[in-house]
């Protein structure tokens, strides 16, 4: 009978011994990873606005915001029984809505048909809380966007597929007249008791105090957003630009990311304030959300504009935990955000509307706080 030999024995035993130690270590350590990755996820909540929600506005008592083409505007305020949550505005205006803005005394929404859409505003602070018509300057009627700042309304009206004209509107009128005819589309704007800064598609940063002198302080930039922080307006621009300046002019810095227009500014604490940049990255990507430029003393600081990844440092961060917010807002990109005022809301909640996930909220949920859907 033959038999194996003992030392072809344990020579096999060895080597099946490395094998499986070996298979054994490489699937450890992704699964360690996996289970670390699955420990900070969170359960997703279903958003009372859902889809893709209109930018998120504010007048100083209440926030509003909508998603777009449903016909209902959402307001963040006090409500009736004395607490603090959402109810809906009434009456309606009428429509669905596509966007909306708000100024100092009063919230606009642009509603209907593309090409065919009317512009309607409220009075937030007055007794007559119905929705009036406002009413293009001659045949500027095409209305593509809003936005309000300080008293005016700014809007874009499309002329051709590459033409736009702008247009303002006082509170103290219900017109829309012409700033500039030859324009390209509005795409954000801010007031800083002095002058007005228009971010236009192409003709970067609009600068006025008088509606009858606007100049341009950046040429043929597509500027995506702006923010006033003290003194100086910050923009953004689609190539990845970050613009920092004041009507005298802009000093252009670039750091690298795709900016989706987003800007909003939190506190952390008293001493800690923090700029927010929405971000997003390729189709295929799930890198999005937003990054943080920590200010210096309330202020913009030219010497520090490094964009921080929210939560790696929790002490100067929106957010107290980066796996949590890579979990869930991290994979969304942001089209506005927005800090409630204290004077409205003490714990001064972080709101952000997502491309096609709804409106999203900084809470506290089950003892943690966290990125999610606002219920």
């Amino acid at each position: 009978m033959y038999t194996v030999p003992l030392k072809g024995v344990l020579k096999k035993a060895c080597v099946l011994l490395v094998v499986l130690i070996c298979g054994t270590l490489v699937l450890a350590c992704p699964q360690d990873s996996i289970f670390y990755g699955i420990s900070y996820e969170v359960k997703p909540l279903d958003p009372r606005i859902k889809g893709t929600p209109t930018n998120i506005v504010t007048d100083g008592d209440k926030l509003y915001v909508a998603s777009k083409f449903n016909k209902t505007i959402y307001q963040y305020g006090i409500l009736p029984s004395g607490s603090l949550g959402w109810s809906t505005v009434e009456p309606a205006p009428g429509g669905e809505i596509m966007e909306l803005a708000a100024t100092q005394d009063y919230l606009y929404a642009l509603t209907g048909e593309p090409g065919t859409m009317s512009l309607r505003r409220k009075h937030t602070k007055g007794a007559d809380l119905n929705w009036e018509t406002i009413s293009p300057d001659g045949v500027y009627k095409n209305l593509q966007t809003i936005y309000g700042a300080g008293t005016r309304l700014f809007a874009s009206a499309m002329i051709s597929t590459t033409e736009f004209a702008i247009l303002y509107e006082e509170d103290t009128s219900n017109e829309l007249h012409v700033l500039k005819s030859d324009a390209k589309c509005l795409n954000s704007a801010v007031y800083d008791e002095t002058n007005y800064y228009l971010a236009t598609a192409g003709d970067g940063i609009i600068t006025f105090s008088n509606p009858s002198t606007p100049i341009t302080n950046t040429e043929g930039l597509n500027i995506l957003g702006l923010i006033r922080i003290s003194d100086t307006i910050v923009a953004v621009s689609s190539n990845g630009q970050l613009l920092y300046g004041d009507s005298s002019g802009f000093t252009v810095s670039s750091p690298g990311y795709n900016f989706t227009g987003a800007l909003a500014l939190t506190k952390v604490d008293e001493e800690v304030h923090v700029l927010l940049l929405g971000i997003h990255g390729s189709a295929s990507s799930t890198t999005h959300g937003y990054r943080e430029i920590v200010l210096t003393d309330g202020t913009l600081n030219p010497g520090n504009l490094g964009l921080n990844t929210p939560g790696k440092d929790p002490d100067h961060s929106s957010v107290s935990n980066y796996d949590t917010y890579n979990s869930t807002l991290g994979k969304h990109p942001v089209t506005s955000i927005l800090q409630a005022p204290d004077t409205l809301d003490t714990t001064m909640t972080l709101f952000a509307a997502t491309t096609k996930n709804g409106l999203w909220s900084y809470r506290q949920r089950n003892r943690e706080w966290q990125w999610n859907a606002e219920e």
